[in-house]
């Protein structure tokens, strides 16, 4: 995307950190580093702006302004970035899909959106009329998935598989995996920007994490680390027969 004020234009551009994006022209995974990829200050004839020479600050948005928050900068050398420093996005607002980068250059400003994608374990279930969202949402759709949260009952969720390149999309039926507010409560670390508890107990018995102080919990359930529950159709469109290590979705 690009700015333009009297003869100069301003544009960059991120790349496609997470392989299964088609709807924007980036995106980035959760928790990990990125970087601008590209980008210039450029007069009308096309060309760098040779005297442009300049670190400037790289935002994300808020839920009210573009400038939100920095996270990080580029320096822009005879017109053109030649340096990004590594950036990190933990989170979206709501169940949006995307973010949107900043930066601000010699009185320009210019956005980019990208879709957030969170990677980890995807494990596969057999929802049934018991499954949590069926009561407000009617019966189970073929593809469905369970994400630790009550609040996301029938949201669209877009997924890939690095293994087989495949995508599918799915709607939120279930609350998952694993969990049980009785339990061990929510985790939408799609909004918190932490770790999924998933990842960081892997392994370990849910009665150890969940019940710490309980000496009457007989619960044998093992933390799979699995990050996200899918469908067995949903899992048979991504080209799986099992569980996908480093799965990567987000919301569609």
């Amino acid at each position: 995307m690009s700015q333009k004020m009297a003869e100069y234009v301003l544009y960059f551009s991120i790349a496609k950190n997470a392989p299964g994006e088609d709807v924007y022209s980036g995106s980035v995974i959760a928790r990990e580093p990125f970087r601008i990829s590209s980008g210039y200050l450029v007069n009308t004839a096309g060309g760098p702006v040779k005297s442009f020479n300049a670190t400037v600050p790289v935002y994300a948005n808020s839920s009210s302004s573009l400038l939100g928050y920095q996270i990080g900068t580029v320096t822009f050398r005879e017109g053109v970035i030649r340096e990004s420093t590594d950036m990190i996005i933990t989170s979206v607002f709501n169940q949006d899909p995307s973010r949107k980068i900043t930066i601000q250059a010699n009185g320009l400003t210019t956005t980019v959106e990208v879709g957030v994608w969170f990677k980890g374990d995807a494990s596969w279930f057999e929802g049934s009329n018991k499954s949590y969202c069926v009561g407000q949402h009617g019966s189970l759709p073929s593809n469905y998935v369970a994400l630790p949260a009550y609040n996301v009952c029938a949201k669209s969720v877009k997924m890939y598989n690095p293994n087989t390149g495949k995508t599918a999309t799915g709607k939120v039926w279930d609350v998952g995996p694993l969990f049980d507010a009785n339990w061990c409560g929510t985790d939408p670390y799609w909004n918190t920007g932490t770790t999924p508890r998933a990842i960081t107990y892997k392994g370990k018995k849910r009665c150890e994490v969940c019940k710490p102080n309980d000496s009457n919990c007989k619960d044998t359930t093992v933390i799979n680390g699995a990050i996200i529950d899918i469908s067995k159709n949903m899992r048979n469109a991504l080209g799986a027969t099992g569980t996908i290590p480093n799965a990567q979705w987000r919301f569609a």
